[in-house]
């Protein structure tokens, strides 16, 4: 996830194509950031487990969910 800031608008985006895209409007990388998947919705976890073509994500629990997501980003994916 990527930070990005143009004035006052701060916006969040998942992939390099929606930085791109920011940056051509004028906004500026703030950092990346690391998302807080213990803090987020079950059906959340669930979509970004369907983005990130999770196998079997619609039967896991929300801490099964939690821990594949944290091994994929620690895979860098």
């Amino acid at each position: 996830m990527f930070k990005l800031k143009k004035l006052n608008v701060i916006r969040i985006v998942e992939t390099k194509e929606e930085k791109a895209v920011l940056e051509s409007q004028g906004f500026e990388e703030m950092g990346e950031v690391k998302p807080d998947y213990d803090n987020m919705a079950y059906n959340d976890l669930k979509q970004i487990a369907k983005d990130k073509n999770v196998e079997g994500y619609f039967s896991m629990k929300k801490e099964d969910l939690i821990a594949v997501l944290k091994g994929l980003e620690s895979e860098g994916k």
